[in-house]
């Protein structure tokens, strides 16, 4: 099963308070994007890697990888807007779409993605809950979710490329933003997506306490 793969880089990431693009910032031996795109141009089963970024970082972005990568494309305004970008170069019958600025990939979750995709058109990681969720408001705890019954979703986010195309434009219909791709699967389809339970770190570099996080892991790792 070949696939294509969107990675997603056009954040400005200013939440780690760091006056360079997160995804630039070298941890380990690498920059954060360039776990993502080693781990794709590497991949057996990937043919096609799109790579989204912002309009500043574009020129940048497109002499440093373009020998990695078959298409740069800049970004929207949001996430849904970058990726509704991307889908329109997508030329496999499968595409992965995944946030450049979590470098972690589960290499078991891609193995069982490739052999199961087929069969569930929609798959995604995610993780187990540790914490206990409780429902509030105003500050005064009004409800109890039980853990077994949630999952912290995350990327990548595996689909068969005619659904995810088709949810997106009935979602533009709509107007409707989603908070991830599943969202508009869930919302749009009859399709119940699949998430495959990780229990390996799936760390998203967001703040500058996860830089550390990730260094720590990603020195291991090495």
């Amino acid at each position: 099963m070949k696939y294509s793969a969107i990675i997603l880089a056009a954040g400005s990431g200013t939440r780690t308070g760091l006056k360079t693009n997160k995804i630039l910032i070298k941890i380990g031996l690498k920059k954060v994007i360039e776990y993502s795109l080693d781990f794709f141009y590497e991949h057996d089963y990937c043919n096609q890697i799109i790579l989204v970024v912002s309009k500043e970082n574009f020129n940048y972005m497109l002499e440093t990888y373009s020998h990695i990568v078959d298409k740069v494309i800049i970004g929207g305004e949001l996430r849904q807007d970058s990726v509704n970008n991307a889908l329109t170069f997508v030329d496999n019958d499968y595409v992965v779409i995944h946030d450049g600025a979590r470098p972690l990939i589960d290499h078991d979750f891609i193995s069982f993605i490739v052999g199961n995709l087929q069969e569930h058109s929609v798959i995604s990681t995610g993780s187990a809950v540790k914490d206990t969720i409780h429902i509030h408001e105003n500050g005064f705890v009004t409800g109890l979710i039980s853990r077994e019954d949630i999952v912290a979703v995350q990327t990548p986010q595996c689909f068969k490329t005619s659904l995810i195309k088709e949810a997106y434009k009935t979602a533009y219909k709509e107007s409707f933003y989603g908070t991830d791709d599943i969202s508009l699967i869930f919302r749009y389809t009859t399709i119940k997506p699949y998430i495959y339970v990780s229990t390996k770190p799936n760390i998203k570099f967001t703040t500058i306490e996860d830089k550390l996080l990730l260094e720590v892991i990603l020195n291991e790792n090495r």
